[in-house]
């Protein structure tokens, strides 16, 4: 029987409603080192946020401040309209997910996610009853009820997982954290759980802020995204946002910005090679710059206006994709063709031509 989740929260108005959190020039120092420089970062109820980055970037140390397992050097943080800048854990009322799961090995699924019931400081105390019927529901939600006999070691690591969430969930918090949660699972498990994770979220509405390093990861599950770089965030948006509009050089590298070119910014257009090419990003000021083009914005073309020579040097199937690597003018272009519509696959050494879609553009 599916679980009597509550409604999904309504579409979020961030300038009517009190933020779930919010942070404001929020800054952690190791010694000299700023992990978290000056952040400032609104997060609605009942939102999934993902705060995305490379390693050192800052996302898990301002994940643990957002926990209280780390305090800001300055700034403040607020949960829910109430302040909790170097408020203790337990106080804030957060749900921890963990990357290597955490569970305690001698105790039993069922036990493991009781735990938080048993140790909790409310009052009045559940009862036995309650705490037992509780956790059957939890474990129904990740559907684990059967195994609640079991150890963990005797679970999948996805199904350990999913027994971290439930323990999460149990002590009903406020928000939820996850610290790449997915990071120590395969690939096909990464992306079941993936999916299961944002319907448990559409169920519940917990307001949900999760750490990674992984783009796809981040783009699939997020209603928006942090992108951060050396303890700074350099852009909050949607998943279509953040990927079709980059702020900055970095996000679209970071995104998969593709073949980086030297361009000149002319009448709105990129000149490369004397084609031109249309920019989607904010137009930079005329004069050199740098052309970011992704690989399925590069089409193979007999003839037409602004149509570049390459040479192909390293023609790939990957499933229903052939992958090219191109020599143009000494530089390597990588471009991604559809193979069911390329009608004769370029060979090593043939001379093609290219018509490059579009491109973001950045000052250099």
């Amino acid at each position: 029987m599916a679980p009597n989740w509550p409604p999904p929260p309504a579409a979020i108005d961030r300038k009517r409603i009190i933020m779930s959190i919010s942070i404001k020039s929020l800054t952690k120092r190791f010694g000299g080192f700023a992990a978290v420089d000056g952040i400032d970062l609104e997060i609605g109820n009942g939102e999934l946020m993902a705060l995305l980055g490379p390693s050192g970037s800052g996302k898990t140390t301002l994940l643990r401040m957002i926990g209280g397992l780390d305090f800001a050097d300055e700034g403040t943080l607020l949960i829910e309209g109430e302040e909790a800048t170097v408020t203790a854990p337990h106080a804030r009322r957060v749900g921890f997910v963990f990357q290597h799961y955490a569970l305690f090995r001698h105790m039993t699924v069922f036990e493991n996610v009781a735990f938080g019931l048993r140790v909790a400081r409310r009052k009045p105390k559940l009862t036995e009853a309650a705490i037992k019927q509780k956790v059957m529901d939890l474990l129904e939600l990740v559907q684990l009820a059967p195994l609640a006999g079991r150890y963990p070691n005797q679970l999948s690591g996805g199904q350990r997982q999913r027994v971290a969430l439930a323990r999460a969930l149990a002590t009903e918090p406020r928000v939820l954290l996850l610290d790449e949660p997915f990071g120590a699972l395969d690939a096909k498990v990464r992306k079941e759980l993936r999916r299961w994770l944002r319907d448990i979220h559409k169920g519940m509405g917990v307001t949900t802020v999760f750490v990674t390093h992984d783009q796809e990861e981040a783009l699939e599950l997020a209603d928006r995204v942090a992108i951060l770089n050396k303890g700074r965030i350099e852009q909050v948006g949607t998943p279509a946002e953040v990927y079709d509009r980059p702020a900055s050089a970095f996000v679209c590298d970071f995104l998969g910005g593709g073949t980086k070119l030297d361009c000149l910014v002319e009448g709105g257009a990129a000149l490369i090679g004397g084609a031109r090419v249309p920019i989607v990003n904010h137009i930079p000021a005329g004069g050199k710059a740098i052309a970011y083009i992704r690989a399925h914005d590069i089409e193979l073309a007999d003839a037409g206006p602004d149509i570049l020579q390459a040479k192909v040097r390293l023609v790939q199937p990957v499933g229903p994709q052939l992958r090219l690597d191109l020599d143009f003018n000494g530089q390597v272009v990588e471009a991604v063709l559809d193979r069911d519509t390329t009608l004769a696959a370029p060979v090593p050494g043939q001379l093609v031509g290219l018509r490059l879609r579009q491109a973001n553009v950045y000052a250099g």
